[in-house]
């Protein structure tokens, strides 16, 4: 598969196809994925009252990739909880060949196999 992928604009999110969860922490999957849309965004695309940050991204394929934290952030559970702590995040996809790709890029990251990984060239 080629990995070439980019952030999308809300209004390409999708929530359909495959519901799956990542269990990565916040930081790898922003370092993997690039700055999330956050809870008081214009146009945040997801429940403000549930969640407080999502990703879309799109393969050079046409694959989406949605993903999201779902209760489990500050803006449900209060103030103590921040986003460095969210380890568990919902994801919607309708390619599992683009999200098993994904999952392995966020495990060699946290493995320190990979540096930040350049989504316009599609190569670590």
């Amino acid at each position: 598969m080629n990995l070439k992928f980019k952030m999308v604009p809300p209004e390409e999110f999708r929530d359909e196809g495959c519901l799956s969860r990542l269990d990565f922490p916040f930081a790898t999957v922003k370092a993997i994925l690039s700055k999330p849309y956050c809870n008081g965004d214009d146009n945040y695309p997801d429940d403000p009252d549930k969640t407080d940050v999502c990703w879309c991204v799109k393969s050079s394929e046409g694959y989406i990739l949605t993903v999201w934290n779902y209760k489990n952030g500050p803006v449900y559970c209060g103030s103590e909880y921040t986003l460095e702590k969210i380890n568990h995040f919902s994801v919607w996809y309708n390619s599992k060949e683009f999200f098993e790709a994904i999952k392995a890029l966020m495990a060699q990251y946290r493995q320190g196999w990979l540096g930040v990984y350049d989504r316009t060239e599609g190569n670590p």
